[in-house]
């Protein structure tokens, strides 16, 4: 027999479970590709190869320039790089790196709405604020 508490109890499940949302990191099945670049004093950008591209999840803002991030990528000679496998949520993309002795940071915040997809930035690192 279907019985009025049993009812109450199968409807206060099925809001709990709709009122859960995934948390943001791995074994998703979206990509962000970023692309890392220098802008120079002369509106030329230079694509940035070989830096690390660093990701927190579950962030919205710049974590300082100590951060190691919650997972990094190489870039490549393009200066790509690709995070695949990410789930809904909020992502911060940021780089630290120091070039001809001159720490430069910047990054971007992304927010994966959808369960599948791509996303690309652009991360450019000489503009004076990156954030």
């Amino acid at each position: 027999m279907f019985s009025p508490l049993k009812g109450f109890l199968l409807v206060c499940l099925g809001i709990f479970i709709i009122s859960c949302s995934k948390t943001a990191g791995p074994n998703g099945k979206a990509t962000v590709h970023v692309h890392l670049i220098k802008t120079l004093n002369n509106n030329f950008a230079m694509n940035l190869a070989n830096t690390n591209v660093m990701v927190n999840y579950n962030s919205s803002s710049f974590p300082g320039t100590t951060a190691s991030g919650d997972n990094n990528v190489q870039t490549n000679e393009n200066g790509l790089a690709e995070f695949n496998n990410l789930k809904r949520g909020d992502y911060y993309f940021f780089v630290i790196s120091s070039i001809n002795d001159t720490l430069f940071s910047g990054g971007q915040h992304v927010c994966i709405e959808s369960r599948k997809g791509e996303q690309h930035i652009v991360i450019d690192i000489g503009e004076e604020n990156p954030y």
